[in-house]
């Protein structure tokens, strides 16, 4: 049986493991502090945690933070807590990140050896690097994941990320998506066609092709896929998955019970972020029209395609993609991401008056842009955070404070219109 002495609040366990080859005691100790308030319960907790301890260490189930480096604990921490509790996606993003921060840095340290300095030095050096705040904190909540674990499990006496000093990061939505206007030209641009230019093809100093232009449309997937987005609010990797049985056309709305993201074998399909993620989002009539065009036009297009089809079969064409590649399969994660991009620039290129030029927004930024829009409308923040998927209403409020201020401020103004007299 394990010994158990008290010291103050917490206990002292120790377990015996025989002898050594050269005659010397082998020991295992931990400390143990009960939550458990009355004397019999703390000697219950105590002696059930005494036994599942002695188990551990018997087995050669014990870690010890003492001889355990932060690369090694690592590799158990992946073992028995994230590959069972995370997805693979989010698996492969978290080693990348401890590859890249704290692989080098305090990877070979003992697990007890760390400190909230050690920490502070390497966020530090990626403030120095010019890293945002906000890569700086994710990277910071990764290592929290794996240092509240080894406090848990009693490998060390307390979690050093508790007492690190972060960046703040400014939550300001507003400038990373499009106002009201913006929106209404990007979404208008997307219908018009376009110049493409191609320059001679030159051989020896010679031209062997003359340059050309031609004219060329967005694809109907990609202005559906970019209404959406819009209209709906929705994650890249959430419209990427949807497939024609998430379309309710009878009550147009589209249900979202599934997401995709990138894996180093390619991407794959999973559920989404949180409970919250699974939601109906309702459409607005001119994107339940789109979806019943593209849905036509994609049929028609598999059933041209024969044997080259990829996709799922045409039988079940409930079960295809909305969003595919040119054999079906599909849609690439990046598509859609490089098109916005390329949209955005060829319309600045084109556009003529500074004052009407698009701002360069990543593709989340209609997301934002579908938020912010919501907001402006007077929808309340619970409405709009059910809608956008978020697993708490605070996390709405923290991202778009700006917004939301600015909707106070309108309010007030409005509140004063009301009840002003001459």
């Amino acid at each position: 049986m394990a010994s158990i002495k008290q010291r103050g609040s917490s206990y002292l366990i120790t377990v015996s493991l025989g002898y050594s080859s050269d005659k010397q005691k082998i020991t295992k100790s931990t400390t143990y502090t009960p939550t458990a308030q009355t004397p019999a319960k703390i000697r219950k907790e105590i002696e059930k945690f005494a036994i599942e301890f002695e188990e551990r260490c018997k087995s050669g189930k014990y870690l010890d933070g003492e001889t355990m480096t932060f690369n090694s604990f690592v590799k158990e921490w992946i073992s028995r807590y994230a590959e069972s509790n995370l997805t693979q996606a989010v698996i492969e993003s978290y080693q990348s990140t401890i590859d890249l921060y704290f692989k080098n840095t305090i990877g070979k340290m003992k697990l007890c050896k760390i400190n909230a300095l050690h920490l502070q030095d390497i966020y530090s050096m990626m403030k120095d690097k010019g890293l945002s705040a906000a890569t700086i904190r994710r990277t910071h909540a990764i290592a929290s994941s794996v240092f509240s674990k080894a406090y848990k499990w009693n490998l060390i006496d307390d979690n050093p990320c508790k007492r690190v000093e972060l960046p703040t990061v400014d939550n300001n939505a507003a400038e990373s998506c499009f106002n009201v206007e913006q929106a209404k030209r990007f979404l208008e641009y997307l219908e018009q066609p376009y110049e493409v230019k191609y320059s001679p093809k030159m051989k020896n100093g010679q031209i062997a092709a003359a340059g050309y232009s031609t004219t060329m449309t967005t694809s109907e997937q990609l202005i559906l896929y970019f209404n959406l987005a819009i209209y709906g609010g929705f994650r890249r990797g959430e419209l990427i998955a949807l497939t024609w049985n998430d379309i309710n056309f009878d009550k147009n709305y589209v249900s979202i019970n599934k997401s995709c993201s990138k894996v180093k074998g390619g991407q794959i399909q999973k559920a989404p972020k949180s409970k919250a993620g699974i939601r109906c989002v309702p459409l607005p009539p001119n994107c339940m029209t789109m979806l019943k065009n593209w849905r036509q036009h994609e049929r028609e297009y598999a059933f041209s395609l024969g044997s080259y089809w990829k996709g799922s079969p045409v039988s079940d064409f409930d079960c295809c993609h909305l969003f595919i590649q040119e054999d079906g399969k599909q849609m690439h994660l990046d598509t859609p991401t490089h098109k916005f991009k390329e949209v955005v620039l060829r319309y600045n290129d084109t556009c003529k008056d500074v004052d009407l030029l698009l701002p360069e927004i990543h593709l989340h930024g209609l997301r934002h842009t579908f938020a912010t829009l919501m907001i402006s409308l007077g929808y309340d923040v619970v409405t709009i955070s059910k809608m956008l998927g978020h697993s708490k209403v605070s996390i709405t409020l923290d991202v778009y404070s700006h917004a939301l201020k600015e909707n106070e401020v309108k309010a007030s103004n409005d509140m004063y219109k009301l009840l002003a007299y001459k």
